[in-house]
């Protein structure tokens, strides 16, 4: 009889477990257990591609990592921002700071890249999307580490396309204080000040900010009120504690409404973007965690850490004085919905066995995840009679590395099992092989891994409320997670200390892809990233990277909404001078199309939208945008300044109109210039 897809991706996943489990059991031997002496540079190390600080050069996965520095030298104004340079991303923004964002990452959907603060996940449980990341403070950040590709393994849900991890700025024994004030077109004003010290076994750090910006129309007002701060203290040797919490209070008046009309004869669905009066939206988002860090044994490391994610939103919209198009119904809407996350995470870390030619090591983990939703938008209430607003997950995982060849070669395998109270259970295998050439500062990588992202706790009960009254809007699909199966294979080379190019092929199969709006059976993503840095002085470097990305609808065979086939990030740094330091972006985006269906429990029906001007298209046109910053040390340790500097942004020098999301257009020139002092 023939094998279902399904039934042999099952016997795909259990014969990859297995794989893994035979690979590390070979080569457990307590008694020649040795403590691990290997030592790297903070610079080397990611932490978010396997939950620990991991030398780069063994992690097959494909890390981007923005510093601190580079953040700095960009003058980068939020995170997306920061994130527009890295290949394979494409970073879309309703508009200005503030504004709604979605991150797609190799052609995955918006809800399917895992977006964290200090390993905390700020995927909301409202709709699994982090799109408040426009409001996080870029003061307090230390770095961000972009891992592309299936991360499951180690994150569960959410992580098909790939893992964000932003890093806060950590105390040093030297205390450090800052302020800082930033102003610019947009009506825009910033003021933050920040501390951060401690001694050989304490740290502590704390930023604090306010945003007030008027905006480009006269109802585009937004305001935020931000706090982050971290405290950490080695308690001996062998354990050490830290604790952190980072807070955003956000107020924003949003300028626009979605209408709704139906055209019976051609059956479409028109869908507008009209300008809009009084709607309203505040938000309140809080992350927190506890983490202990400690070695019971020499061969046994213990890393224990809860994390806490709150997400509080209000939506108010009337009809009062709106004017709406013949057809079409003023929105109102008065929604308040609240998204708790609460996440234990406990991993042990075994060094199976160390000497110079062979080492092993062992991750052994479980997480406990508790979430719950609720809402009102009269007269809607969740959660109705017969429905539940929480869920529990539980995923014991392991990962096994066998590094061979004094290192050079290392294999990794493993695999993670989640079983959730509402979508059921799924197993997500991953596989790589590392080999790195140190002698022509080569390293190539391979790895092969499985997905899922599950329905949220709002999808899953509604369609099973449906299911019991008997509904014909009940879709059964909707109980089901979406899978995913990728392929990367990268090579990176090193020239000395003047030059990196990198170059990685990728391919990723989706089984079940819910595409915003639309439901896909079958779809796939395949491409390939190229990437250059070049630094033939130390006061000049410039690079780029080009993606090219193939994201395909298998049924139709027609490319999927949203995803750019081309995109091209280049740069070039300059330092006349000791204290001058100049910079140059740009960035292309090829066209792409506009979503153009809405699946429903019956059939697909066609989707119009419309501008606000009433014009409809079917793609969004490509563009090409050139960013400058420059940043000036005024002073550098005299008197009670320990620096204090200058620096001016200018986003869109050439003022090209374009929209990232159709509808929406992109702010034109805009520029920010201001002052920060450390002492």
């Amino acid at each position: 009889m023939k094998e279902s897809k399904a039934t042999r991706r099952m016997i795909h996943k259990q014969s990859l477990s297995l794989f893994a489990l035979a690979l590390l059991l070979p080569q457990i031997s307590f008694g020649q257990i040795q403590s691990n002496k290997n030592t790297t540079t903070l610079t080397d190390v990611v932490v978010s591609a396997d939950k620990q600080a991991t030398p780069r050069s063994t992690t097959a996965a494909n890390v981007s990592v923005v510093t601190r520095e580079e953040i700095a030298e960009q003058q980068a104004i939020s995170v997306p921002e920061a994130l527009r340079n890295i290949p394979g991303l494409n970073v879309t923004a309703v508009g200005a700071p503030g504004d709604d964002v979605d991150i797609r990452m190799r052609g995955s959907d918006r809800d399917e890249v895992l977006i964290m603060i200090d390993g905390v996940v700020l995927n909301s449980p409202i709709d699994r999307r982090a799109n408040f990341l426009g409001t996080i403070p870029i003061d307090n950040i230390e770095r961000i580490e972009i891992v592309r590709g299936s991360q499951s393994i180690l994150y569960g849900s959410d992580a098909i396309g790939g893992v964000i991890n932003i890093i806060t700025r950590k105390g040093s024994p030297e205390p450090n204080y800052f302020v800082r004030f930033e102003a610019g077109n947009l009506q825009r004003f910033r003021e933050s000040a920040g501390l951060s010290g401690g001694t050989e076994k304490i740290q502590y750090s704390a930023t604090f900010s306010r945003l007030d910006q008027g905006g480009r129309f006269d109802r585009d007002r937004f305001g935020e009120f931000a706090g982050s701060a971290n405290f950490g203290i080695e308690l001996s040797p062998e354990a050490k504690v830290s604790v952190g919490a980072n807070y955003i209070n956000s107020s924003q008046e949003l300028f626009y409404e979605f209408l709704a009309g139906f055209d019976p004869v051609a059956g479409n669905l028109i869908v507008r973007v009209d300008p809009d009066n009084n709607r309203k939206f505040n938000q309140d988002v809080l992350t927190a965690y506890f983490k202990a860090d400690t070695a019971p044994l020499p061969w046994w490391n213990i890393i224990f850490q809860y994390s806490f994610l709150g997400d509080w939103g209000d939506l108010s919209n009337s009809a009062a004085g709106d004017v709406v198009p013949a057809g079409f119904t003023a929105g109102m809407q008065n929604f308040s919905g609240d998204g708790t996350s609460h996440t234990i995470d406990i991993q042990n870390i075994f060094s199976l066995y160390e000497s110079d030619p062979l080492s092993a090591d062992l991750t052994v983990g479980f997480e406990f995840n508790d979430e719950r939703f609720s809402f009102t938008d009269p007269p809607a209430v969740f959660p109705a009679p017969g429905q539940q607003s929480d869920r529990q997950n539980y995923a014991p995982y392991f990962q096994g590395r066998l590094h061979l060849l004094n290192g050079d070669l290392v294999l990794s395998a493993g695999t993670r099992y989640d079983h959730n109270t509402s979508f059921g259970k799924e197993w997500s295998p991953r596989a790589s092989v590392v080999y790195d050439l140190k002698k022509t500062g080569t390293t190539f990588r391979f790895s092969y891994g499985e997905g899922f992202h599950a329905p949220t706790i709002l999808d899953f009960f509604t369609q099973t409320l449906l299911q019991a009254t008997g509904s014909p809007a009940f879709q059964a699909v909707l109980l089901q997670e979406e899978l995913s199966q990728s392929y990367e294979f990268g090579v990176e080379q090193q020239f000395g200390k003047w030059a990196n190019a990198a170059i990685t092929i990728f391919y990723i199969d989706y089984d079940r892809l819910f595409d915003e709006l639309q439901f896909i059976p079958d779809a796939h993503s395949t491409g390939v990233e190229l990437s250059l840095t070049v630094t033939p002085h130390e006061r000049v470097s410039f690079g780029g990277n080009y993606t090219l990305l193939d994201a395909i609808n298998d049924g139709t065979q027609t490319q999927l909404a949203n995803r750019p086939k081309h995109q091209v990030n280049a740069f070039v740094t300059a330092q006349p001078i000791k204290r001058l330091r100049l910079r140059a972006d740009l960035n292309y985006v090829s066209s792409r199309l506009i979503p153009n269906t809405i699946s429903t429990a019956a059939v697909d029906i066609p989707v119009v939208f419309l501008d606000a001007n009433g014009n409809t298209r079917t793609t969004l046109n490509d563009y090409v945008t050139v960013d400058l910053s420059g940043t000036v040390d005024i002073l550098e340790n005299v008197g009670i300044f320990k620096k204090w500097q200058a620096f001016v942004k200018v986003n869109n020098l050439f003022d090209k109109q374009y929209q990232e999301k159709f509808g929406f257009p992109a702010p034109g020139i805009n520029f920010l210039a201001g002052s920060q002092a450390t002492f």
